[in-house]
């Protein structure tokens, strides 16, 4: 409990230093529900909305929910991940969520993690009874499409989310750099 305060009492002075951008909606007292601890995460976020309207669709619905998401990058992270999403815990009425990204992606692959990982938090969104690690595995035993580990799945409405422009690209998280990059390059 104490590591999940300090977390988040990190993350929140963080992201008081970065800017989120204009296409965030803000809520009560003009805060984003969506933070960055980066401010080159803000931008991919804010650029991304520009150019797709289905990750200006997730970021509005995060923007309505009870999710706080701060975009994070972990450096910690296997080369084979690209990203993740924590369930930090709840207090006061919100639900915080950590997003991290693995950062040896960029451009497009960066974006396409943050389609990705943002779907997933607004299953988490869309799911208010998940509150904690045992409510959060029920939700993704009954709508994950299969196990990555033991404390991660893909979901089938997470896998189009990825695509930048479109969700018919196929493009996933988890697709190889190479596929983005030449699925990219033919537009």
């Amino acid at each position: 409990m104490v590591r999940t305060i300090a977390t988040l009492a990190f993350f929140l002075c963080a992201s008081m230093s970065a800017s989120a951008g204009d296409h965030v909606r803000h809520c009560d007292a003009g805060e984003p529900h969506i933070r960055a601890t980066a401010p080159v995460l803000a931008q991919a976020l804010a650029e991304g909305v520009l150019e797709s309207p289905t990750l200006e669709a997730l970021v509005e619905r995060i923007e309505a929910s009870d999710l706080l998401v701060y975009l994070t990058f972990d450096r910690a992270m296997m080369p084979s991940i690209a990203g993740h999403i924590t369930l930090m815990g709840s207090a006061g009425g919100r639900r915080y969520v950590r997003l991290s990204v693995n950062p040896r992606y960029d451009g497009r692959q960066r974006l396409a993690i943050l389609g990705h990982e943002l779907r997933h938090a607004v299953e988490l969104a869309d799911a208010e009874a998940v509150i904690d690690q045992p409510s959060l595995l029920s939700l993704y035993r009954r709508i994950g499409s299969g196990a990555v580990s033991a404390r991660s799945r893909a979901t089938r409405r997470s896998l189009p989310a990825a695509g930048c422009r479109t969700s018919s690209r196929g493009v996933s998280a988890h697709t190889p750099p190479e596929r983005i990059n030449a699925l990219f390059q033919s537009t």
